[in-house]
């Protein structure tokens, strides 16, 4: 898709339909033929600098990349890691059914270190998350590092 504008300053895109001069143009005609006809000027589209779309974002069309909103980005991460901790505990969770429905099969101390260090840290995350004064504090959070599945082996291995 390339951008034009007209010589009032409106800016058209190829490939999307537009009206201009009271006249309605369908998607179909929106060439570069066309808006040459009639006198638009290609404008180069600008770089944009790489973002993180889990923290900011950009409309089509505009340069400026902007910040998410901190609550709706704060619920986001929250959502996250709960999801993550959900994942790393359930594929334990048959020693604590195990353990419930037959006393006599302990769980295994590592599983239960494991299992308390990954409640632990995610409730540190999201107090840390929710504490967060602004976005910067809050992408530092994000980035700390939090267990993985790969943290798995050095509890039970």
């Amino acid at each position: 898709m390339k951008t034009f504008q007209s010589p009032e300053g409106g800016t058209y895109y190829t490939g999307r339909p537009f009206q201009y001069n009271n006249r309605q143009y369908a998607s179909g005609v929106a060439t570069e033929s066309l808006f040459t006809q009639l006198g638009f000027t290609q404008v180069t589209d600008p770089v944009v600098a790489e973002y993180d779309a889990r923290y900011y974002y950009l409309y089509p069309g505009e340069t400026t990349v902007r910040a998410r909103d901190l609550a709706e980005v704060k619920a986001e991460r929250i959502r996250s890691v709960k999801s993550l901790a959900f994942d790393l505990l359930r594929g334990l969770d048959w020693l604590i059914v195990r353990n419930v429905e037959d006393q006599t099969q302990a769980v295994p101390a590592a599983v239960a270190t494991f299992r308390a260090d990954v409640r632990a840290a995610a409730n540190t995350y999201e107090t840390n998350i929710t504490n967060a004064a602004d976005l910067d504090a809050v992408i530092a959070v994000a980035d700390a590092a939090f267990p993985s599945t790969a943290a798995v082996s050095e509890y039970l291995f």
